[in-house]
């Protein structure tokens, strides 16, 4: 090789990383629900917030009471989850919890719902 190396450097660099663009890294999160007697939570109800750009994204527990959200943006989010879909909804005590999520590894979180007895008056009727 003649002339100068950096050159030779550059052009070698240059041609070896063309066409590689930086993807922005993402995050996920699983998490499982159980009732308080520590049965799964079949079919609870999660609804995810970014905190930052407000966007929100839905899903249900599986008939194990687990759940996954992939892709996400790095950042703080707010997780709200709630009963089934049946009449006993309003008995089950949401619950909601602030979670920091970053780039790779999924966060890991478990929600217990439990039965607050004043929000299912009339509900047997």
């Amino acid at each position: 090789m003649r002339g100068n190396p950096w050159i030779w450097f550059v052009l070698l660099v240059s041609t070896t990383c063309a066409g590689q663009e930086a993807k922005p890294q993402r995050g996920g999160l699983v998490g499982s629900v159980q009732q308080m007697t520590c049965n799964t939570f079949p079919l609870a109800r999660i609804l995810l917030v970014n905190m930052r750009s407000l966007e929100t994204q839905t899903t249900k527990a599986g008939e194990d009471g687990k759940f996954a959200f992939t892709d996400l943006k790095p950042g703080d989010y707010m997780i709200i989850v709630t009963g089934t879909s049946d009449k006993y909804d309003t008995c089950w005590e949401p619950q909601s919890r602030q979670v920091t999520i970053a780039a790779g590894k999924p966060r890991i979180v478990q929600f217990t719902l439990t039965i607050d007895w004043n929000r299912c008056e009339g509900v047997a009727d």
